[in-house]
This record gives C-alpha cells, structure tokens and sequence, in this order.
C-alpha cells in the first residue's frame, strides 16, 4: 500500500519535550508566584491546550501574560532543550525519500529555525486546540 502523506505529532512523538515542557511551566510559577509547582499537575496537563492549562493554574493573572513568560522562556532555550527520540532522524529520511510526510503540529514555528523541519517535506502550524 502507497502512502501519500504522513502526519506525526511533534511533542511526544517525535522529540522528547517533557524537560522543556516542565522547565517552562516552572520557569511560569517561579516568575509568577515566587514559588514551584507540583510537576505532578504539571504532567496531568500533557494533552490539554497551554492557555486552558494556564489559565486554571494561574486564575489570578492574565492568562495571556503567563502563555507570553512560558513561551518566551521556552523559545530561549531551542533546540537545547529537546532531542529527536531514537530512530526518529532515520525514520523521517526514509519516509522523506518515499513518502510526503510532516508534521501535524508543532509548538512554535521557531523549532524548525532550529532544524528539526529539514526532515520532512510540510509542516501543519496549528495549536493542538485547533485540531
């Protein structure tokens, strides 16, 4: 069977963000509240659309406010935060020399400035919300 596209999902699926994800949303509560958060609840929200998230951990603050301190934090950090899980990089070649594939979401467009975006052919920029 001929495939005509494959789509993956970027955090979980093809890079390994769960440090990044968490540094961000700790980086979030130290600069917001002075204090960390449980990473517990910061992993129950692995799944759930950042400004939703935010805004139930925040509710005193501008929900908007705190997506801009995690994200800013996170693009700080690029590529130096995440890695391609095992495999991935060779699995994304040969499906690049068969097979039109991409992405279906990633996080922040910035991520393939970093390089991650030279092994697929397209990239989907929506928010998981959206989808």
């Amino acid at each position: 069977m001929k495939y005509k596209a494959v789509l993956l999902d970027f955090d979980g699926t093809i890079a390994d963000t769960t440090r990044l994800i968490v540094d961000s949303w700790q980086h979030t509560y130290r600069t917001l509240t002075g204090r960390e958060g449980e990473e517990e609840f910061i992993l129950s929200t692995f799944g759930e659309t950042l400004r939703d998230s935010l805004q139930m951990a925040f509710p005193e603050h501008d929900v908007q406010e705190a997506v801009d301190v995690y994200k800013s934090y996170q693009m700080s950090l690029q590529e130096s935060a995440w890695f391609l899980f095992p495999g991935i990089r060779e699995m994304l070649r040969a499906l690049k020399a068969g097979v039109p594939g991409g992405s279906r979401y990633l996080p922040h467009r910035e991520h393939l400035q970093a390089g991650a975006g030279q092994l697929w052919d397209r990239t989907v920029y929506r928010r998981a919300g959206d989808l």
